[in-house]
């Protein structure tokens, strides 16, 4: 399960590379991964340090740092 964490956060980070920040929900369309592999991906790159989450309304967005 670990090595579905690592790929997912990685696919996180290059969809997210060279762009903005991005809804959650648009970023669940782009890397097409269930959304608790998702969240777990999020996890990863937010323990690493690696992303910027901003609260917006019941969502939020994420950008690379």
């Amino acid at each position: 399960m670990t090595d579905k964490v690592a790929h997912t956060a990685g696919l996180i980070w290059h969809t997210l590379n060279g762009k903005g920040p991005v809804k959650f929900t648009a970023l669940q369309r782009q890397v097409k991964v269930p959304a608790p592999l998702l969240h777990m991906g999020l996890g990863w790159l937010a323990r690493e340090d690696k992303i910027e989450l901003t609260p917006n309304g019941r969502s939020f967005y994420i950008r690379l740092k």
